[in-house]
């Protein structure tokens, strides 16, 4: 079982604020007629409600009680699949989220046709990164919704990229300023820091699938060299095991450290990575299954922006640079 208790106005304010009551209880009606209806039934909820273990009654069941998503209190928990229930909901808070999704700028293998590889960007590619910085500047340090605090605010920003030369050089005209931040709310008051922006996090988990044998190929030289390969690949796309490669499947456990933290932070971030990384984290968060992931198409030298919801993702998309080239990474036809 899982508890979650909330007893400070101020966070169900924002929760009433950040979810909107779009649930199907009131589907239709007006906001001010929902918002009232809600706080009728926090105010009867809470001159009924018994706690687990209110009386030792659960003290032998396995749960987990979050209260005002500061305190864990984890009780009789044990096994993998429930130690990662714990895990999982050990990073959620209420805060909103903004993430920043965008593949490397073009690389010399995708003017080749070639996939894989540690290639460095081309000139269209470089043209990006610039241009990337120049958004951030623009749009990502700064806070034009209001989401952290006043509108136009500077914010303090992540930077994700994969280890692969591609994603570093593509984050290379991004500009680190230090700034100093000031934490206010939860259990945080009067703490500060100073704070280095966009300061780069290089990850293993987000480099690009791995090709095995294959790497460096185009896809055309796969079918005439391995052409058994290259129809196991297309008859199941998300299980299909490069030689000595990986699978979608493998990927997706490796991604899993990534979106675990993704979850808990609270900053924006900005994720420069891989078409097929990006895929399926992108699928996470809009709720798409498994085997669709390997199919979602994420345009080149274009940036995503993702803000979860409590019954939804928000998807905002912005086109950098129009690519003048074939990025390289057109999949066979039937794919």
């Amino acid at each position: 079982m899982i508890e979650s208790i909330c007893d400070e106005n101020e966070v169900i304010e924002q929760n009433i604020a950040s979810t909107g009551l779009k649930g199907t209880d009131y589907a239709g009606l007006p906001v001010d007629e929902s918002i009232a209806d809600f706080r009728e039934r926090v105010a009867h909820y809470e001159a009924t409600y018994q706690t687990l273990d209110e009386n030792g009654v659960e003290s032998s069941h396995s749960w987990i009680k979050i209260v005002n998503f500061k305190r864990f209190i984890i009780n009789n928990i044990r096994g993998y699949l429930p130690s990662r229930i714990v895990q999982f909901v050990s990073h959620l808070h209420t805060k909103n989220h903004v993430f920043y999704l965008c593949r490397h700028g073009q690389s010399e293998y995708n003017v080749k046709g070639k996939i894989g590889g540690d290639s460095g960007l081309s000139g269209e590619g470089d043209k990006f990164a610039r241009a990337l910085a120049d958004f951030a500047d623009k749009n990502i340090i700064i806070d034009h919704d209001g989401l952290f605090g006043p509108k136009s605010n500077i914010v303090p920003v992540r930077l994700w990229t994969s280890t692969m030369r591609r994603t570093r050089e593509t984050a290379k005209y991004l500009r680190h300023d230090k700034i100093h931040i000031a934490y206010h709310g939860d259990d945080v008051d009067g703490r500060s820091q100073d704070w280095i922006q966009l300061r780069p996090r290089a990850w293993p988990n987000l480099d690009e699938l791995f090709a095995g044998v294959c790497d460096g190929m185009t896809y055309a030289e796969i079918e005439e060299l391995f052409p058994e390969e290259f129809a196991r690949r297309q008859k199941n796309k998300l299980a299909y095991r490069y030689p000595r490669g990986e699978s979608y499947i493998d990927v997706i456990h490796r991604l899993d450290p990534i979106l675990l933290e993704m979850e808990r932070h609270r900053e924006p971030l900005l994720i420069i990575a891989h078409q097929g990384i990006l895929r399926l984290i992108y699928a996470y968060f809009l709720g798409y299954p498994r085997e669709k992931a390997p199919f979602i198409s994420i345009p080149i030298h274009t940036i995503i922006k993702l803000r979860p919801a409590v019954y939804s993702c928000e998807e905002e998309r912005f086109e950098l640079l129009k690519t003048t080239h074939d990025d390289g990474q057109a999949e066979p036809p039937s794919h």
